[in-house]
């Protein structure tokens, strides 16, 4: 084909438009118009339009065509392997097993959960041993593959956690913090948000902290709120601690300082720390916010009543001992049982009342308490609408009135239990946008955390994991560990989730593997 085109264009070639030139002005139009026609012309103007569009690679022999082939072979064999590897640590990091050994040495009779893992794997799959036993490049056994494979799981999940908070109307934290076991200060970090009607409380970090004042602790979380939260500071709706003075001071502590920044930040104090521990088994993740507002009631009652009975026993026992006034009396140990007494009911009804100061949502939990909702449609409850009001802003409390007036008429929001149940029921009915107000009043109350729980929790994972035998840990990989055992479920529902953890390990540095396709 090639050979007869070359043919035409020499039979038709117009020497006067390429070599001698053309000097007859007055008949150029019509010898333009008989060169547009010519066949050389087309040719020419055809080949100039597919110039570079042509496939490179569909050009090339067949031997470079079966390279490439070959190459991708390759590549699927080895992240069949990489994969293999990843499911061993996976596997390790959910049951909160230690992956490396005291000596992993080719002779050694006990050489690591991980290796022992790998090699009995091995034996069941004929690809994995055979690479085992000739990889020279890459055998993805040593420690720095494992960091990095951790590393990848551990950024897979908190890009699925981003994407759940962005998603999510409100968020909220929780943090604590202990010592590990090689003496170092652990603060966790926990989000707390409502995704596809179910409440999530996420591990997120371990944070190491060199600076226990309220300012650095501050810091720590503000760095990292901030990636998170720099477009929508008004999403953050609580903090929740526990009541040491440096975390819930009401002047210096963290909660204050976090709220300088996140106004809608409101300090929840964690009601599992309660003085009154009668019955701490009701203290859960889930507790009834309408029934601790309650509780708190009749507990600060309660420390009044005694305290008050405490005046009239410190009265009775003055007047059984008698006062002339004119001796000073020496106090005997009943009087003074009672001054102390006294002063300590003090002190807790003043930390009661500080640390439990802020219930805005326990009174917009009332709000929407359907046993509530009958007296509530004889006398609106406009005084803790008002007060719910300017403790959330971002409610529009006309539309919310209403809203309320019309679900506390009806019979079909009567016999609900529940914020979520609530909510579920708006949301399967598609009246979020008809009661836009309380749905967004809902998912205040519920993304709200009662109490500290899953960071308890979570330093029982951490003193699983960073053992008195493997303290020498560091952070990112208790990280990554930590993930893969507090968020067992989060990694089961992500979809493909070895295949973005390989993508990850692969994208990190060029490897001496081929893991990349060729086209």
């Amino acid at each position: 084909m090639a050979n007869e085109v070359q043919n035409l264009l020499k039979d038709a070639a117009e020497k006067t438009w390429t070599r001698t030139g053309f000097n007859d002005l007055k008949h150029i139009n019509q010898k333009i118009s008989k060169h547009e026609n010519s066949a050389r012309h087309m040719i020419c103007s055809t080949e100039l339009a597919l110039l570079g569009t042509a496939s490179i690679a569909a050009q090339l022999d067949s031997a470079y065509r079966q390279n490439i082939i070959k190459h991708n072979e390759q590549v699927d064999k080895n992240r069949y392997l990489l994969k293999r590897i990843i499911n061993c640590i996976k596997f390790c990091g959910k049951l909160e097993l230690a992956l490396r050994g005291h000596d992993e040495s080719e002779d050694s009779e006990n050489r690591g959960i991980f290796r022992e893992l790998i090699n009995f794997t091995s034996e069941l799959d004929t690809i994995l041993k055979e690479h085992l036993k000739s990889a020279t490049l890459f055998k993805g056994t040593s420690k720095t593959v494992q960091n990095e494979i951790l590393d990848s799981m551990l950024e897979v999940c908190q890009q699925e956690i981003r994407q759940q908070i962005n998603a999510a109307e409100f968020l909220a934290i929780q943090c604590d913090e202990t010592t590990d076991i090689s003496h170092h200060c652990q603060m966790v970090m926990i989000f707390r948000y409502l995704h596809e009607g179910e409440i999530q409380e996420r591990f997120w970090r371990f944070l190491s902290v060199t600076d226990k004042t309220a300012e650095g602790l501050a810091k720590c979380i503000e760095e990292e709120l901030g990636p998170l939260l720099k477009d929508s500071p008004h999403k953050l709706i609580a903090q929740t601690y526990d009541g040491a003075n440096v975390m819930s001071g009401s002047s210096g502590g963290v909660q204050t300082k976090i709220k300088q920044k996140y106004q809608n930040a409101h300090f929840i104090h964690c009601y599992a720390h309660q003085l009154n521990r009668e019955q701490p088994a009701k203290i859960q993740k889930n507790k009834d916010s309408v029934q601790l507002l309650k509780d708190i009631d009749v507990f600060e009652k309660a420390i009044v009543l005694i305290r008050d009975t405490t005046e009239d026993i410190q009265q009775t026992v003055e007047n059984e001992h008698g006062d002339n006034g004119n001796k000073r009396r020496k106090v005997g140990p009943e009087e003074r049982n009672c001054i102390i007494a006294k002063e300590v009911c003090d002190i807790i009804i003043v930390q009661t009342k500080e640390r439990l100061s802020y219930r805005g949502h326990l009174e917009a939990a009332s709000l929407l308490d359907t046993q509530n909702f009958t007296n509530y449609s004889r006398y609106f409850p406009a005084k803790i609408l008002n007060s719910v009001v300017t403790y959330y802003p971002m409610v529009n409390k006309e539309k919310l009135k209403t809203e309320l007036e019309v679900m506390y008429m009806r019979e079909d929001f009567k016999n609900i239990t529940g914020g979520l149940n609530l909510l579920s029921l708006l949301t399967n009915n598609n009246l979020e946008e008809t009661f836009s107000e309380v749905t967004k009043l809902l998912q205040i109350i519920i993304t709200t955390p009662m109490s500290t729980s899953e960071a308890e929790r979570c330093f029982s994972t951490l003193k699983r994991i960073k053992s008195f035998l493997r303290n020498s840990m560091g952070n990112e990989r208790l990280n990554a560990l930590a993930m893969m055992s507090v968020n067992k479920n989060l990694v089961h529902n992500i979809s493909n989730f070895d295949e973005k953890v390989m993508e990850h390990f692969i994208s990190q540095k060029d490897r001496r593997l081929d893991f990349t396709y060729k086209h």
